[in-house]
């Protein structure tokens, strides 16, 4: 059987050569026609490339981020606590979490958080939680980029939405 593309890869070169990456292998029962999804990802500490989001005791030492992504499947916001511009707040689009979610796709560490329903809460949330009063040190084990990017980010996003979306398709 011979198959056509009816468009190109909106990530390019840097999707790889694995063309089900987007969908978690999956192309079946997980498709991104508009490529409207958030998603969470984690990346290594200081800046580098996405880690896989599992339990390895390991990636507790790692950078969690949040990201939403455009029709043509590229990155349009990153929203991060507690990295280099602002260790003790909320953070938009650095240079190091946009590289890191390019990378996240790309290799299947991304994990889906919801469909493009969430993407519009996800942005008032974070305008919300950007306020200095919402600033506080890292805790470590708690209170830190991984507890806020569940707690005081996706979680009321998603309570606003009044539904997570199940699949980028809807």
């Amino acid at each position: 059987m011979d198959a056509i593309w009816l468009s190109r890869d909106p990530l390019g070169e840097y999707a790889g050569v694995n063309a089900y990456d987007y969908v978690a292998n999956d192309p079946v029962n997980e498709f991104d026609p508009l490529g409207l999804c958030t998603y969470e990802a984690n990346r290594q500490l200081g800046g580098g490339p996405s880690i896989p989001r599992d339990h390895n005791p390991l990636h507790l030492l790692s950078h969690t981020f949040t990201f939403t992504t455009n029709p043509d499947g590229t990155i349009n916001h990153t929203y991060s606590w507690g990295n280099e511009a602002n260790l003790k707040g909320w953070n938009e689009d650095q240079p190091e979490d946009f590289a890191a979610a390019i990378d996240a796709l790309r290799r299947g560490n991304a994990q889906f958080i919801g469909n493009s329903n969430l993407d519009p809460y996800i942005d008032a949330q974070f305008n919300r939680r950007k306020n200095p009063k919402y600033n506080h040190p890292n805790g470590w084990c708690a209170f830190n980029c991984k507890t806020e990017a569940d707690f005081n980010l996706i979680g009321p996003a998603q309570v606003a939405a009044g539904n997570t979306g199940t699949s980028c398709n809807q």
